[in-house]
């Protein structure tokens, strides 16, 4: 049986707009439930896999091969993926940044108040010693949008993925 018929969907505590739309309360109550859903996200992800989420090299490398397998469109819009895997998607984007924040403690979690910015009234990681100091990471956007490409656009699934991203957030946060 296909994954996205049973990968229970992310119910965020907002809903009918999109986070750049937030006021700073609705941006300030989401940047609270993201953190407080984070541990209970990650054991729902580790109910679906055969191997466990140690944050370890292996476990990235397991979980990526599992990402890219149970990708699905959307039923009935082939240029979507399915709820399900955006769903999964965000709960493998609060588990690398987990082992983003515990591999580099220096960095840590804030709400980011930019309506400027594509990321605006979410969460992301910051920190990072770089000369532009508004530099953060945002997985969530970067998965999704690996997802939406492979879809709307035909680009592949790429191997190691999710490795890539950790390493490149690390170089970062030297």
């Amino acid at each position: 049986m296909s994954l996205y018929k049973n990968y229970p969907i992310v119910l965020v505590p907002i809903e009918g707009k999109p986070n750049h739309e937030f006021t700073l309360k609705e941006g300030l109550k989401y940047y609270e439930w993201y953190l407080e859903e984070m541990p209970r996200r990650r054991s729902v992800l580790q109910s679906f896999l055969d191997f466990p989420l140690d944050f370890s090299d292996e476990s990235l490398t397991k979980l990526d091969k599992w990402m890219w397998h149970n990708l699905e469109s959307e039923p009935g819009n082939s240029n979507l993926p399915a709820a399900e895997c955006t769903s999964y998607g965000i709960d493998i984007a609060y588990y690398l940044s987990e082992i983003l924040i515990k591999r580099r403690p220096e960095l840590f979690w804030k709400l980011n108040t930019s309506k400027k910015s594509v990321s605006a009234f979410k969460p992301v990681i910051v920190g990072f010693n770089l000369p532009n100091k508004n530099y953060f990471v945002d997985y969530e956007k970067d998965i999704l949008g690996c997802f939406e490409n492979v879809y709307s656009f035909g680009a592949e699934k790429k191997d190691g993925l999710l490795t890539e991203m950790l390493s490149n957030s690390i170089k970062d946060a030297v």
